[in-house]
């Protein structure tokens, strides 16, 4: 994968350059327009983590930048589960992924590049409205290495 071949805001690249291969980096920060709940952990992967098509025992893996793009189930039902308007089926197939929390799945919206998530069960949020909103708002946690 070639990250300036992606659809992503360019402080995504700037950021994704300082990334070591084999990290993670962790950030904590407070949710868009309820900031008196807590704060959750954001992780945005490096290179490793995000193109890793197979686990640490050959089994196939979707590459995280790809979830949305490979994962049908999420798209049913989901604009009844939704708290923000979130793009169409069609458009959020072509989103690029980037990172977790909480178990769901961090994107950028292909059209604006604003920052938002996707669980499992559907619930969908947005999370910033530009990813440089998200850094200048977030706390730098920590760093995660692959042995």
């Amino acid at each position: 994968m070639n990250i300036q071949e992606q659809n992503v805001p360019q402080s995504y690249r700037d950021l994704f350059a300082t990334i070591p291969e084999k990290s993670n980096f962790f950030y904590e920060y407070a949710r868009r327009k309820k900031p008196t709940l807590p704060k959750r952990v954001y992780v945005i992967q490096g290179f490793f983590s995000l193109t890793r098509e197979t686990d640490d025992n050959g089994e196939k893996l979707i590459p995280t930048y790809r979830l949305l793009a490979q994962k049908d189930f999420f798209y049913k039902s989901i604009e009844s589960n939704s708290i923000d308007k979130l793009p169409s089926v069609e458009v959020l197939k072509t989103a690029f992924a980037f990172g977790f929390s909480d178990g769901g799945i961090l994107f950028f919206h292909p059209e604006n590049h604003s920052v938002w998530v996707i669980y499992d069960d559907l619930y969908t949020e947005l999370v910033a409205d530009t990813f440089d909103e998200f850094l200048e708002k977030a706390t730098f946690q920590r760093q995660w290495d692959f042995k």
